[in-house]
C-alpha cells in the first residue's frame, strides 16, 4: 500500500512540470555538436523587473534546433566559451580567474538567438589596434584611415 501511495504522489508531483522537456534539454547539453550563437536573455528580477543579458557562446546544435522548431520551451541552456561585448566596443572572454567561461540559463528566459557562421573575434591586440586606428595627417589635419579598415 505504501509503494502505491508513493508512486501516486510522485506521479502527481512530476506531472506538474514538463519532465520530458527538462530531460530533453539535459540530454542536448551533454551533446558536443556545438555552434556559435549570439543570445539575449531577459531574466526576472525583484520588483517585477527584467534584467537583459547579451552573450556570445557555443550552444548545442540539437538544442538550438529543438528551440527553433518550438519542440522544447523549458529546461536549461548551456553556453560554453562565453564572450560579451564590453563597454570599450570589443568582445571579451567571460572566463577569468573567477569565472570558468560557461553559463547556464533557463530556456524560458531566452528572447533571441542568432546563429553565427564563425567564432566571434576577441578584442584586437594592442599592435593590431594601432594598425587599424586612423592616423592624423599633419599637413591637412584630416584623418588618414589605414588600408586594413577601408
Amino acid at each position: 500500500m505504501n509503494s502505491k501511495a508513493m508512486i501516486l504522489i510522485l506521479t502527481t508531483l512530476l506531472s506538474g512540470c514538463n519532465l520530458t522537456e527538462e530531460l530533453c534539454a539535459a540530454e542536448a547539453i551533454i551533446e558536443k555538436n556545438n555552434t556559435w550563437a549570439f543570445l539575449q536573455f531577459n531574466v526576472p528580477e525583484e520588483n517585477d523587473k527584467n534584467e537583459s543579458y547579451y552573450y556570445f557562446g557555443k550552444i548545442s546544435g540539437s538544442l538550438y534546433e529543438k528551440i527553433n522548431s518550438n519542440t522544447i520551451s523549458s529546461g536549461f541552456i548551456h553556453l560554453e566559451d562565453v564572450r560579451y561585448w564590453g563597454e570599450d566596443d570589443l568582445v571579451h572572454e567571460y572566463a577569468d580567474d573567477e569565472y570558468s567561461g560557461d553559463l547556464l540559463f533557463r530556456i524560458e528566459h531566452l528572447v533571441r538567438v542568432k546563429v553565427l557562421k564563425m567564432d566571434p573575434l576577441l578584442g584586437f591586440e594592442s599592435s593590431k589596434q594601432t594598425e587599424v586606428s586612423p592616423s592624423l595627417d599633419t599637413e591637412n589635419d584630416s584623418p588618414e584611415v589605414s588600408p586594413l579598415i577601408q
